[in-house]
């Protein structure tokens, strides 16, 4: 079925892990192809359409391989297919600026979530439109960090970082299952405990990608 998480809607449905994305996202990439032959004009109309149906719908019946959500996604495909081909990152935002901002900042006073495995979103639309002002943020942010001549640490790092993503979201799912952190780190304050298990995470996973780039044959797989 496919599903990121278990649901009673109206049939027993079980979770399958973290690879629900990957059956959502080749979903989401069909019709997002298709929704892009359309005449311009139609194109928005029906990407809000089809988002507002995915959102709704999900309170009635949930369907095969979280479909409702790749319905959503499609509006954010759209905004990242629109900024790549007219290379909005590069350019000076203007009074795109305050918009996107305003958005990003509003989002993050009110705590806005977005959460694309289970279809919820806490303010609906506008929740989206605050992740991806976030995230064009995140990008500008790299952009002004690729421009940093004299620190090529920083970029190599980024880079790295992007070329190992797979790595790391793959060994992550694994030690979220195989490793009782709680048994393990439970000595200081509870902020503390989770703070010094972030941290080993990531160092552990840090050297694993390392690991995984030294080694042929994980190499090729991954």
């Amino acid at each position: 079925y496919g599903s990121c998480w278990s649901y009673e809607t109206p049939i027993q449905i079980y979770d399958i892990g973290a690879i629900w994305f990957l059956l959502t996202l080749f979903l989401a990439e069909i019709m997002f192809n298709e929704i892009l032959k359309l005449k311009e004009e139609y194109i928005i109309p029906i990407l809000i359409l089809l988002g507002y149906i995915g959102m709704k719908s999900k309170e009635f019946i949930w369907l095969p391989w979280n479909i409702q959500a790749s319905c959503v996604m499609l509006s954010v495909m759209y905004v990242g297919y629109f900024v790549k081909q007219n290379e909005f990152i590069n350019k000076r935002w203007g009074i795109w600026n305050v918009l996107i901002g305003a958005s990003a900042v509003i989002c993050l006073v009110k705590e806005s979530m977005v959460i694309v495995g289970n279809n919820s979103y806490t303010y609906g639309y506008f929740s989206l439109i605050g992740a991806v002002s976030i995230s064009l943020y995140i990008c500008k942010f790299c952009c002004f960090l690729l421009r940093l001549k004299f620190n090529n640490r920083i970029i190599n790092a980024i880079v790295w970082l992007g070329q190992n993503t797979i790595v790391i979201l793959c060994f992550h799912l694994l030690e979220l299952d195989m490793m009782p952190w709680s048994s393990l780190i439970y000595f200081f304050e509870p902020w503390l405990n989770n703070l010094i298990i972030i941290m080993l995470k990531i160092l552990g996973l840090l050297i694993i990608a390392n690991l995984v780039n030294k080694i042929n044959i994980l190499r090729k797989i991954f």
